[in-house]
């Protein structure tokens, strides 16, 4: 009688475990299969870059300026002289706003960004409020290099910025490695940024370049989120010159 009441009793226990087998799987079967969405992808992916874009978003660190008491030369020398950076906050059609910025935060971004500084977006943070600005007008100290003042322009999509030129593929032309070079006309190119990862340098490719060349727009890896302001046909970079191979050997170009 043991025996089969122990039999008995795993028999039960088995058919409850099939039993809940049997119901898991129904559920799983009955759980409404969700098709992959190509926008709800991209929404995500939007979503995560943007989200990486704030996270590495460098900030400064500032503070609204009072009109009456630190506006002027003489106030801005004494902000100066306590640690302070005088500038203004403008654009996206709201009101100036006077701020300071941190002076040891700021020429430690300019130090780590000397050429795109005026073109890379920050987090401008003045105590609850967080701006995102683009700098402007940098003034420095003839020669002591110090900043004087310092503006900020808000950023939107299309805001206007000028990218540096860098030439890349110079071992690509014969001219250059044999002593041509490129008497630059232009340093800058004007675009609109359609979003905050603006390039700190636009490349321009001197593959095959010979001596007389004149380097165009043509030339230069535009990326597509910035728009080229200066259309015009005629927009000169640069020009080869220098020392011009030919088939009785060298001469000037």
């Amino acid at each position: 009688h043991h025996s089969e009441g122990r039999a008995s009793a795993r028999g039960h226990k088995r058919s409850k475990a099939m039993a809940m087998r049997s119901t898991l799987a129904m559920g799983r079967s009955m759980m409404p299969v969700r098709p992959p969405t190509v926008t709800r992808l991209q929404d995500s992916r939007l979503l995560s870059a943007a989200t990486d874009m704030a996270a590495t978003r460098p900030s400064l660190a500032g503070e609204r300026r009072c009109a009456e008491t630190e506006e002027g030369s003489k106030q801005c020398r004494r902000l100066r002289q306590s640690g302070w950076v005088p500038g203004i906050i403008y654009g996206a059609g709201q009101r100036d706003e006077l701020v300071k910025v941190n002076t040891k935060e700021l020429m430690r971004q300019i130090r780590a960004r000397p050429v795109s500084f005026e073109n890379c977006v920050f987090d401008l943070v003045m105590g609850d409020q967080t701006h995102k600005v683009v700098p402007r007008q940098a003034q420095l100290h003839p020669v002591t290099d110090e900043v004087l003042s310092v503006n900020f322009l808000r950023f939107s999509e299309g805001t206007a910025v000028s990218i540096p030129f860098r030439y890349v593929n110079e071992e690509a032309s014969s001219a250059l490695k044999r002593g041509s070079y490129v008497l630059q006309v232009t340093n800058y190119l004007k675009v609109a940024a359609m979003d905050e990862d603006i390039p700190a340098e636009l490349e321009v490719d001197l593959t095959g370049v010979e001596p007389k060349d004149v380097i165009r727009l043509s030339r230069v890896n535009v990326p597509s989120n910035v728009k080229v302001l200066d259309t015009d046909p005629n927009f000169v970079i640069g020009t080869v010159v220098g020392v011009r191979v030919s088939g009785k050997g060298r001469g000037r170009a």
